[in-house]
């Protein structure tokens, strides 16, 4: 946060309501988006997991299916990263 005030005999002007609102309210807003996104992955991640009793599928051509172990820790590896991402978005939202 930006004080109002005076420094070294000069006037400080305070910021009345300008852009740094709204890029504020942008960070808080994509921060929760960002929170939302990587819960939702780290939860798929850990249901993948846990509870994988679907078989592998086929893919086209000559790709192998992915293994189900390595879905789930890659899930939940992003989904963490982007929630820690998302956290520090709102709370750096905080000084602007």
């Amino acid at each position: 946060m930006s004080d109002a005030g005076s420094a070294r005999q000069q006037t400080i002007p305070a910021p009345e309501g300008g852009r740094s609102s709204s890029d504020a309210a942008m960070a808080v807003m994509l921060g929760v988006v960002a929170l939302l996104v990587g819960l939702s992955a780290t939860m798929a991640g850990t249901w993948i997991a846990y509870w994988h009793g679907v078989p592998l599928s086929l893919l086209d051509g000559a790709i192998a299916a992915p293994e189900t172990d390595k879905v789930s820790l890659y899930l939940v590896v992003c989904g963490t990263i982007t929630t820690i991402f998302g956290g520090l978005s709102i709370y750096r939202s905080q000084d602007m």
